[in-house]
């Protein structure tokens, strides 16, 4: 193994859990995806902002599908953390090559704002980055796709590694449903 500082390092188990989903474990072991049937990925970006005050809200996500909205999703972390004084939320685009960072994180607070989420616009801080692996379009291809990578990864694993996440058994995406899986499996073993 080699660690987050580059150190090699070599240890013994007994099971080891990939628990980065099918994707994850893919790039993990090497696999190249491109020749999987995957869709394109849509370009995704994330923008994190810190307000001036904090969002009353307790919705933890909030998704933007009205034609108003030019975010797919905020993740509202003060919902998540309890602390009432948390001001940090995060922004998801999708679908654009190109944002404008200096103008797009104020435009974002703002329809937040109009949309009474928030009872201030005010931004004291913004960050704007491109993710490199894109977002998957959620089609029935990529579903079928993920579907026959997990089936493939698994089946060439040993059986000391078991693989979990999202793709890693058939039907499973959502983070309450995976957890619950992979806890089943490895008790199944243990």
């Amino acid at each position: 193994m080699i660690d987050g500082k580059g150190h090699s390092r070599t240890f013994n188990a007994d099971l080891i859990v990939l628990a980065t989903g099918v994707i994850g474990a893919a790039h993990m072991l090497g696999v190249d995806l491109q020749q999987k049937g995957f869709d394109r990925p849509m370009p995704h970006w994330v923008i994190n902002v810190v307000l001036e005050q904090p969002c009353d809200s307790d919705l933890c996500y909030l998704y933007g599908f009205d034609a108003d909205c030019d975010w797919y999703r905020v993740t509202n972390y003060r919902a998540f953390s309890g602390d009432k004084n948390d001001r940090r939320l995060t922004f998801e685009v999708l679908g654009q090559h190109v944002i404008n960072s200096t103008t797009l994180p104020q435009q974002l607070v703002g329809q937040l704002h109009r949309f009474g989420i928030l009872t201030s616009s005010g931004l004291e801080f913004a960050e704007s980055r491109k993710l490199g692996a894109g977002f998957p379009a959620p089609t029935v291809r990529n579903m079928r796709a993920l579907t026959d990578l997990g089936t493939e990864l698994s089946a060439s694993l040993p059986p000391t590694v078991i693989l979990g996440g999202i793709g890693a058994s058939k039907g499973l995406f959502f983070q309450n449903e995976v957890v619950t899986d992979l806890c089943q499996r490895i008790t199944a073993i243990t």
